[in-house]
C-alpha cells in the first residue's frame, strides 16, 4: 500500500476505530517516574492524567524528555500532573480521523496532538 493510500485509508477511519479501548491512567500526583514506568511496563506512548477538578490531561513519553529532562526536574519528586498537556480534547464517537485532525491548533503555540473519542452521549 502506497503513503497516500494508507494516508486516505486511516483518515476514513473513524476515531474510535483508533483508539486504544485499555488507556493508562493515572491521578496528577503519581510521580513521572512512576508513570513513566507504568507507560513502558504496558507499552503505552501515553497515560491520561486525572485532575481533581475532575478534568483530564496527557502525559506523553515526548513530555518526559521535554517537560522533565529540558527543565531539570526530578522525575521522582515531580507529580505526573505538572507535566500535563491539560485538558484533553475529546471528540464524539463517529467522529472522522479527518475531522479530528483538522480540529488540532495550528501555529507556533502547538496546543495538543492528542484526543479521546467519547460516546455519542459525550461521555468518556
Amino acid at each position: 500500500m502506497s503513503g497516500a493510500s494508507w494516508l486516505r485509508e486511516v483518515l476514513s477511519k473513524r476515531a474510535e476505530e483508533l483508539a486504544d479501548g485499555d488507556p493508562l491512567l493515572a491521578d496528577e500526583s503519581s510521580s513521572a517516574k512512576e508513570v513513566a514506568a507504568a507507560m513502558r511496563e504496558r507499552g503505552k506512548c501515553a497515560a491520561v492524567d486525572g485532575f481533581r477538578d475532575g478534568s483530564l490531561g496527557i502525559v506523553t513519553e515526548r513530555d518526559v524528555p521535554y517537560g522533565l529532562v529540558a527543565e531539570g526536574l526530578d522525575p521522582n519528586s515531580t507529580p505526573v500532573g505538572r507535566l500535563a498537556s491539560r485538558p484533553l480534547e475529546s471528540v464524539r464517537e463517529g467522529t472522522l480521523v479527518e475531522e479530528a485532525v483538522a480540529l488540532w491548533p495550528r501555529g507556533a503555540s502547538g496546543g495538543s496532538r492528542w484526543w479521546g473519542p467519547t460516546a455519542a452521549s459525550g461521555d468518556p
